[in-house]
């Protein structure tokens, strides 16, 4: 009974222990401050690119060509085929979607609550959930709200080969080319399945996979959701012994890369229009570029995030009262999250004081020249 006794004070003790830890570790990380993630990057050039240009000339050149994942960052490319098949034609941003139908696509718990805060907007708008939307609402989802089933649904739509044309003929050459991201969540319990594999032999199978093989396995599972409409594939599949941070961290390794300078470069080139339509970039502008509750000194400004287990990219463009243009990409990849935490807490003070303090951003880029 004495024994018992003791194992169970020593575990509680463990626990306090643990609390206590995680409360100090919280108020560090609350004194954090945007300098402490310029020390990050400058001390970190194998886990962060930064890339910023200026009017054309190039302010901040750090790990600008190394391929990292992109996390929902590459949502970008799936909106540019997007308003390009509606300038064609092809779509027709006002053509009525049932909600139901992007519920193929949706795996509960695995987006941040991003599908749901998109269907909450829709609500406030009066809009019946077992009613219709349309396609533009949609793509808005998928941008503003990142909804991952969005995306999805807008992949089936255009045409997987149709996006990765895109990117070839866009000569975006570092740009791996993409797949269907929701589908390949559910890899885990599906090779398990279909290979009868355990944990652990799932995750060796997956890190000994090629780009493309795991990317034909996405494929496959996005072939079977399509016309799944009761969600049988989901529910077998979205389970949680699939989400330990082991098979997260290759999930996040394996997503479609590029690099910040990639980024940067084809955003200056949409600022210019040179990339999309005459009639493509009216949508692209309206889809990317976020209401400013305070809008000055900017006449806009468009942005995309993408975030995982070790993921925390930003990329935006934007245009002052002055006519100054910014493009700038910001990737990290920390494979083992240790810093993730209070990155993820500061990453926005970090961008908004890049912005609008010009001292800061000047002790950034000579910190990083």
């Amino acid at each position: 009974m004495m024994i018992v006794l003791y194992i169970f004070m020593g575990i509680f003790a463990l626990f306090l222990l643990l609390v206590l830890l995680l409360i100090v570790l919280k108020k560090i990380n609350d004194k954090k401050t945007e300098q402490d993630v310029l020390k990050f990057i400058v001390k970190n050039p194998d886990r962060a690119s930064f890339y910023v240009m200026e009017n054309g000339k190039i302010l901040v050149n750090t790990g600008a060509e190394i391929k990292r994942p992109l996390a929902s960052v590459v949502k970008i490319m799936v909106l540019a085929e997007f308003t390009e098949q509606v300038s064609a034609g092809m779509v027709d941003v006002a053509e009525k979607v049932h909600l139901s139908s992007l519920n193929r696509f949706y795996i509960p718990k695995t987006d941040g609550g991003a599908h749901s805060k998109w269907l909450d907007n829709l609500k406030e708008q009066g809009l019946d959930l077992e009613a219709k939307c349309t396609l533009k609402e949609v793509a808005r989802g998928m941008i503003l709200y990142s909804s991952n089933a969005n995306t999805e649904f807008l992949i089936e739509k255009l045409g997987l080969e149709a996006i990765n044309h895109r990117i070839q003929e866009w000569g975006l050459e570092q740009h791996d080319l993409i797949y269907p991201l929701s589908s390949s969540m559910l890899i885990p319990s599906y090779l398990m399945d279909t290979l009868d594999l355990s944990k652990k032999q799932v995750a060796a199978y997956i890190a000994d996979l090629s780009y493309s093989d795991y990317a034909n396995k996405a494929s496959e599972i996005f072939n079977l959701l399509q016309s799944d409409e009761e969600g049988k594939w989901i529910n077998q599949w979205n389970r949680q012994e699939t989400k330990g941070s082991k098979l997260q961290e290759l999930w996040s390794k394996n997503l479609p890369g590029s690099t910040v300078q990639e980024y940067a470069h084809m955003l200056a080139d949409i600022q210019e229009g040179k990339l999309l339509s005459e009639q493509a970039q009216p949508i692209f502008h309206e889809l990317m570029e976020i209401k400013l509750k305070n809008p000055e000194p900017f006449i806009y400004v468009g942005q995309k995030g993408g975030s995982s287990i070790s993921i925390i990219n930003q990329v935006i463009y934007s245009e002052d009262m002055n006519g100054n243009k910014i493009q700038f990409a910001l990737f990290i990849h920390d494979p083992f999250g240790a810093d993730r935490i209070w990155l993820n807490m500061k990453f926005d003070l970090f961008i908004n004081k890049f912005f609008k303090e010009e001292p800061f951003k000047q002790q950034v880029v000579e910190a990083l020249a």
